[in-house]
């Protein structure tokens, strides 16, 4: 798994790294708090080769990535 190409692809359809507000993780879910929500493309985001799931809830922008997410965390440039 490329997680420095993930990570760019995932910043590209979320509205870069400025629109993120907060970023943190749990074991499979790299769970981010958007400053605008209507900039993130979930189609977009559900079909980088890596994230399984997208759910948008209680303020927090989840894309379900495994237990590899920590490694994803590692590239993520915010």
């Amino acid at each position: 798994m490329d997680y420095k190409l993930m990570a760019k692809e995932i910043l590209e359809h979320i509205g870069g790294a400025e629109n993120v507000a907060n970023m943190t993780h749990c074991a499979t879910r790299l769970r981010l708090t958007l400053k605008d929500t209507s900039k993130a493309d979930d189609e977009a985001v559900k079909g980088i080769n890596g994230v399984i799931n997208v759910v948008n809830k209680a303020g927090q922008y989840q894309l379900l990535i495994g237990t590899e997410v920590p490694k994803l965390m590692m590239n993520l440039r915010i």
